[in-house]
């Protein structure tokens, strides 16, 4: 176990003040080593707040010396001022560690975030290992063939479009302390370089954390915020709209100069990558009926798109763009060729035109543009990572305010549903219809790291959150939680979301975070006890975050005895059933049969009271299936087939984890259609049977980051791209636009760890490929 120590302060320095002069109304303690991650304090004792000091609790209180740097401050129209502080220590910043001090009067009536109280005493304080080789290691994990920087014409675009002649591309290496992407862990702190990667082919942006001593990748962050669209398609349903344009040379252009910010900003990419070569949308007589072979009658939507989300934040919150300053909205059309995607990346909107044929257009719906740019807005503001939860979060906001900004420009077509004009991703109304969870860690919440860890699945929850605490609903979640919320209507929701993000949400912020302080955004909006409050409480209720699973149920055991496999108790399929492991040595063992018309198995264990584990095999007593999740995460085994048999399954309780009286759910179902995304075919031979496909083919295999394959097809579809480990897990899915033909196309690999995975297409079209360092 690594030693540690608390931080202390120069005395000389330090403001204390006792429990006397402070009263604390309501605390929240923040996980080992770390200050509180919220406190609340009486107004008529409140700590009065000086800029460019953290107020830390004691014992009493003390203004803490050690160079925090104010991030940001943000004024609400309720007479408060939002300073967030980053903490650092040996003058470098600790990446995550925000502290937000909610002032009104002069006074501190609030605090909340993550600030590390004790650090580890062997923690680095100079780098081994300088900024270029820092760069290199992450260019190395990215594997890019080319980067922005590596473009004359690229650099002179950034120089240009930041009125910069300093302005690169090229990464600026700079020190930071860093645990993690999910949270801030004291003792896992390491000194790392924290650099920008940008990629032109193929297009990413990511934030690379590099061990500053060893030179190992410790994180990555993508920055560029997809649609999550791929190979979906788009009609523009906005009809004739109003937008503001300027004339320039005898033509009319798609910028908004004035009025809007800085300006409202949209360019032609004419297929290319480059954004240097970026060209004016012109027209001679301001009216942008342009409907061509080009396409370029949605360049319209995406600038009339960033000109509703300009004026949804300013109307409804006096924001002055996303980063309250009058940031330019810019978006870029026509990005590449058969690009079947939109994406945000930190700096401008830039959409793809999708296949070339009638079928897909250009994702330029007025929610996606909501969407994309609302990926800005928490940039500027909570800055949410783009992982597991956090993300998730992220995307979540998106969707809420492209929701609500739709509502705002087209009040008539306005509907729960994302990215209807052209092709629905997810449902805000009901997520499950499209394969996202209404309730947290229920069903369809995804818990690998595919997709930065299930972002845009597990943003799900929070969609649903919103979506009944803007309509209200009834009914009961996926814990068996009864709930009955009142809805508040879409504008009151979106303010509390807003307040939400905009001023407490930090960078590392999870969902039990988003409930507590969603809470008292609706307090500090409606007052403490009101309608909206408790609706908000009800709402997060409702989705599971924040209240208990119920206990599970008692029961009397039924299948005993039944320790070995010649003892088995019968079951019949397609049902629940209940039993116990009532002691350290108790294995349950179980018998059903399949038949020809459903012979596909798929066992559940579920309902765990402690730590169990799944076995299942066949008739001869050999192996087929194990599944093994830690703690009480629900256990499945699944094995596909065309021949009926009779099957075996076992339950055990890990390290003789037992129960006296609370029971288990088992359920033995069987199809006769194949059960996807847990596991495929009848074990790995029959798996590696399928590999050879003449449709089918990968590269580069090995892979790293990213892997291509060649699929032909007779007609023009849409196929379902499911990424497999060697238990035939799923670790990934996307949909993609298939032309008539050959097609090439690529396959992000997020966090995917060293191994053996298929790409599977169709029951019959499935390649084997490996993944390495």
């Amino acid at each position: 176990m690594k030693k540690i120590f608390t931080l202390l302060v120069a005395v000389i320095s330090v403001s204390i003040y006792t429990s006397a002069q402070v009263s604390i109304i309501k605390s929240e303690n923040g996980r080992d080593g770390m200050y509180p991650a919220y406190i609340e304090f009486a107004n008529n004792a409140a700590p009065p707040h000086t800029k460019g000091t953290v107020f830390l609790q004691g014992p009493g209180f003390q203004r803490t010396p050690n160079n925090p740097i104010l991030v940001k401050t943000e004024f609400d129209n309720k007479g408060g001022e939002h300073y967030r502080y980053q903490q650092t220590i040996n003058n470098v910043p600790i990446e995550g560690a925000i502290y937000i001090s909610h002032v009104y009067n002069g006074k501190i009536l609030s605090q909340n975030g993550k600030w590390v109280k004790i650090l580890p005493t062997d923690l680095a304080t100079s780098a081994a290992i300088s900024k270029d080789a820092a760069i290199g290691a992450a260019m190395t994990d990215f594997g890019a063939s080319k980067y922005k920087w590596q473009l004359k014409g690229e650099e002179a675009f950034l120089k240009k479009e930041t009125n910069d002649v300093a302005a690169t591309f090229y990464p600026d290496a700079s020190l930071v302390y860093y645990t993690g992407e999910e949270d801030i862990i004291p003792e896992k702190m390491k000194l790392a370089y924290k650099l920008d990667v940008y990629a032109q082919e193929p297009v990413g942006r990511r934030i690379y954390f590099i061990d500053a001593t060893t030179g190992q990748v410790l994180g990555k962050r993508e920055l560029i915020h997809t649609t999550d669209a791929t190979g979906s398609a788009v009609t523009a349903y906005s009809g004739t709209q109003t937008i503001t344009t300027d004339l320039y040379n005898g033509s009319y252009r798609l910028r908004g100069i004035g009025g809007r910010g800085n300006g409202v900003q949209t360019y032609n990419m004419k297929k290319g990558t480059n954004y240097n070569a970026a060209v004016d949308f012109t027209d001679a007589d301001n009216t942008w009926n342009n409907v061509n072979a080009n396409l370029d009658q949605y360049a319209a939507d995406a600038h009339w798109g960033a000109e509703k989300t300009y004026d949804y934040f300013k109307s409804k919150y006096d924001r002055n763009s996303i980063d309250g300053n009058g940031f330019t909205l810019k978006s870029y059309v026509h990005y590449s060729t058969n690009y079947f995607n939109a994406y945000w990346d930190g700096s401008r909107m830039t959409y793809g035109d999708g296949s070339a044929t009638d079928n897909y257009k250009p994702l330029t719906a007025i929610d996606v543009a909501g969407h994309e740019i609302t990926h800005g807005l928490t940039t500027f503001t909570a800055n949410l990572n783009y992982s597991y939860e956090s993300g998730a979060m992220n995307e979540g906001f998106s969707d809420i305010f492209g929701t609500a900004i739709e509502a705002f420009a087209r009040p008539t077509q306005n509907d729960w549903l994302i990215g209807a004009d052209f092709y629905t991703l997810r449902s805000m109304s009901n997520p499950n219809a499209y394969g996202d969870p209404d309730t947290y860690k229920g069903t369809n919440w995804y818990a690998g790291s595919g997709d930065n860890g299930g972002v845009h699945t597990n943003s799900g929850v929070l969609n649903y959150w919103f979506y009944l605490l803007s309509a209200g609903g009834s009914g009961t979640n996926d814990l068996g939680t009864a709930f009955n919320v009142s809805g508040l209507g879409i504008d009151n929701a979106a303010a509390i979301a807003y307040r939400t993000l905009t001023v407490y949400l930090i960078s590392t912020s999870n969902y039990a975070n988003c409930r507590t302080f969603s809470i008292k955004a609706a307090e500090d909006l409606f007052g403490v006890g009101s309608n909206a409050a408790i609706q908000t409480t009800n709402a997060w209720n409702a989705v599971g975050v924040g209240v208990a699973a119920p206990p599970p149920v008692t029961c009397a055991d039924a299948y005993e005895a039944n320790e070995t496999r010649t003892t088995s108790k019968s079951i019949a399929t397609n049902t629940d059933i209940s039993a116990k492991i009532g002691t350290s040595s108790d294995k349950d063992w179980f018998k059903f049969t399949t038949t020809t018309a459903a012979p596909n198995v798929k066992v559940t264990l579920t309902n765990l009271p402690y730590d169990y584990d799944l076995r299942l095999y066949n008739s001869a007593g050999s192996q087929l299936r194990i599944s093994q999740n830690g703690g009480i995460t629900s256990e499945t085994a699944t094995y596909n087939t065309s021949a009926a048999g009779t099957y075996y399954v076992q339950v055990y309780g890990y390290g003789g984890a037992n129960s006296n009286s609370i029971c288990y759910l088992l359920r033995a179902n069987t199809s006769g259609t194949r059960f996807l995304g847990e596991a495929t075919d009848a074990g790995i031979t029959s798996i590696k049977d399928l590999v050879n496909s003449n449709s089918l083919s990968v590269f580069p295999n090995p892979a790293k980051n990213l892997v291509n394959f060649n699929l032909s097809s007779d007609v023009d579809t849409q196929k379902e791209v499911i990424v497999l480990d060697l238990m035939g897990r799923m670790v990934l899915k996307q949909k993609y636009a298939i032309q008539k033909g050959n097609n090439t196309i690529k396959i992000n690999l997020p966090r995917l760890a060293p191994g053996i995975y298929f790409i599977k297409i169709d029951s019959n079209k499935l390649q084997r490929f490996e993944v390495t360092k």
